[in-house]
C-alpha cells in the first residue's frame, strides 16, 4: 500500500483516494474510495486492484528523468545540426 502510494507520488500522480474499514469477519481491510451520484462507493481492494493503480515503471522514469533525456536530446540534434 505505502509503496504504490510512493510510487504514485514519485510520478507527479495524486494520492489514491485508500482508506481502512472493518468487514464483515471483523478484520480491517484496505478500501478504494469511489465518488458517485449518491455518495462514496468503498470497493475492497484486491492486490490486482493495488496494481492497478501503480504507475508503471516507464511512466516513473520518464517522470524523474523525462526533462534530462529531453535537453540531451536537443542538446545532440544541436551538436549534429552545427557539423
Amino acid at each position: 500500500m505505502l509503496n504504490t502510494q510512493l510510487t504514485r507520488t514519485a510520478a507527479n500522480q495524486t494520492v489514491a483516494p485508500i482508506t481502512y474499514t472493518t468487514n464483515a469477519a471483523g478484520q480491517v481491510v484496505p478500501v478504494y474510495a469511489t465518488q458517485t451520484a449518491t455518495g462514496t462507493v468503498y470497493q475492497p481492494l484486491t492486490s490486482a486492484g493495488l496494481a492497478s493503480l501503480t504507475p508503471s515503471s516507464i511512466s516513473v522514469f520518464l517522470s524523474q528523468y523525462g526533462m534530462w533525456l529531453l535537453v540531451g536530446a536537443v542538446g545532440l540534434f544541436g551538436l549534429t545540426s552545427l557539423g
